[in-house]
């Protein structure tokens, strides 16, 4: 069965702060709290959240290390996000027009057990010359599409990013991420369930990343 978090998060996988070096001395500092820690060797990373006083839901911090160049994991995020069989069968996205290196796109989520959801969302890649850094960088702008259907609830919010550092032989991998769903969904029940489905899409991109491994060959 299909996880009704797992279909909304996929939205913020097609949502700032550029993150520089693995378990930061300052994360701590800066309010984040780990939450969980995968010492897997195939799929190891940390997983940490914060409370925002603007929101009752939570924002989230995943550092994924990988053996593989910046541009290797970009290609396989991308992959991820445009894609249309790398989305799950409730999950349609609709590219509403380009922006140079920015994409708009109309996201369309079939929620079991749940009102579906809709968002509208600006998608950038860019990379810092200087640094190597690549960010993937989106946020909703639901002013730049069309209203959601009858019995489709707007998301009112979806932000983040993933940021791809060049750390030893290979990436530091950090995914955050703030969303408002929208609707009547308890904060304690999100909160139960966001880790692990975020947690799920470390896996994804390695997933994707070894599929191209293999088809190179």
């Amino acid at each position: 069965m299909t996880s009704p978090l797992r279909s909304l998060l996929m939205s913020l996988f097609v949502a700032s702060l550029p993150i520089v070096a693995l378990a930061e001395p300052d994360v701590a500092a800066k309010g984040w709290s780990l939450r969980q820690q995968s010492e897997d060797a195939k799929n190891p990373y940390k997983l940490y959240a914060r409370p925002r006083s603007d929101s009752d839901y939570d924002e989230y911090r995943m550092e994924v290390p990988l053996d593989a160049a910046p541009e290797d994991v970009l290609a396989a995020i991308e992959h991820n996000m445009l894609d249309p069989e790398a989305l799950p069968d409730n999950f349609e996205r609709i590219v509403l027009r380009r922006e140079g290196s920015a994409v708009i796109s109309h996201d369309k989520i079939d929620v079991p057990f749940l009102a579906d959801r809709d968002v509208i969302v600006r998608t950038e890649m860019t990379r810092d010359p200087q640094t190597g850094h690549h960010v993937v960088r989106w946020h909703s702008v639901n002013g730049e599409g069309p209203p959601p259907e009858d019995g489709v609830v707007r998301m009112p919010s979806s932000r983040g990013s993933w940021t791809l550092t060049p750390h030893g032989d290979g990436t530091l991998a950090v995914y955050e991420s703030h969303v408002e769903l929208g609707g009547s969904l308890p904060a304690s029940f999100v909160a139960s369930q966001m880790p692990k489905e975020i947690a799920q899409q470390a896996y994804e991109l390695r997933r994707t990343m070894l599929e191209d491994r293999v088809a190179r060959r």
